[in-house]
């Protein structure tokens, strides 16, 4: 496959995430159901939660559904449908559309970039992905916190007793686009085949040294300068010094 329809693949995968900034209540569902956490629980290590799904709200969706119930036969509305799915922890809200959101966007331009062979590493954009949920909390009064939400420890956007797993919402994220196989078309061929050749070309000097170099072979007899009778070379020596008949006398 061309390098441009995996872009172009990759480019639907990620905009289908949220088309139209529209964040479908079954992904919403599903990201709680994955990244909810009983952080404060009595085995000392989180555990998830994923019933605090049934608690996610869409004030947003709802006030578009009330209109439209409304409306005049045949009237249509103008604003565009959007949703701005939420959860609230005691006096926080995490912003679960807004995350999915800014996540969307990063990938996209990841994309971008990668296009022009400027790709980061899979850590490195995971991180990012990482630090999009993380911006993603709002206050009592509803507005979102500058920067990055402080209560965190390790992956946890922690809420009192409970929390969102960072890693855990940027793992369903990514796993509804298939980014790896951008690493795989962004690996330049002719390296590979540099590699490929320069293995090979050590390989082949290597063997030329070894079969440039002379073989010596020992004969397995040698005649006695003294009498002339072939004796093992292994035994020329003692033949010489002892059992020769005209060995020369000393």
């Amino acid at each position: 496959m061309k390098q441009s329809q995996v872009y172009a693949q990759e480019r639907e995968r990620i905009i289908n995430i949220a088309p139209e900034q529209y964040v479908k209540r079954s992904l919403a569902e599903e990201l709680i159901k994955k990244s909810a956490y009983w952080y404060s629980h009595p085995s000392k290590h989180p555990v998830h939660a994923p019933n605090h799904f049934k608690h996610i709200y869409d004030p947003i969706g709802k006030a578009y559904a009330i209109i439209n119930a409304l409306r005049a036969e045949g009237e249509e509305i103008s604003t565009p449908t959007r949703s701005d799915w939420k959860i609230n922890f005691g006096g926080n809200t995490f912003l679960i559309s807004k995350a999915v959101l800014r996540c969307q966007s990063t990938l996209l331009t990841f994309l971008d970039n990668a296009e022009v062979r400027e790709i980061l590493k899979l850590d490195e954009l995971k991180h990012k992905l990482k630090m999009d949920v993380r911006k993603s909390v709002a206050n009592y009064s509803g507005y979102e916190y500058e920067g990055y939400y402080s209560s965190f420890d390790g992956n946890h956007l922690i809420f009192g007793s409970q929390s969102i797993s960072t890693e855990d919402f940027a793992n369903v994220i990514l796993s509804k686009v298939n980014v790896h196989r951008l690493f795989k078309s962004n690996q330049p061929s002719s390296s590979v085949t540099t590699i490929l050749a320069a293995s090979l070309s050590s390989k082949t000097s290597n063997k030329k040294v070894l079969s440039s170099q002379p073989s010596v072979v020992l004969p397995s007899q040698t005649i006695c300068p003294y009498c002339s009778v072939k004796v093992k070379t292994t035994n020329f020596q003692s033949h010489t010094t002892g059992k020769c008949p005209k060995k020369p006398s000393l």
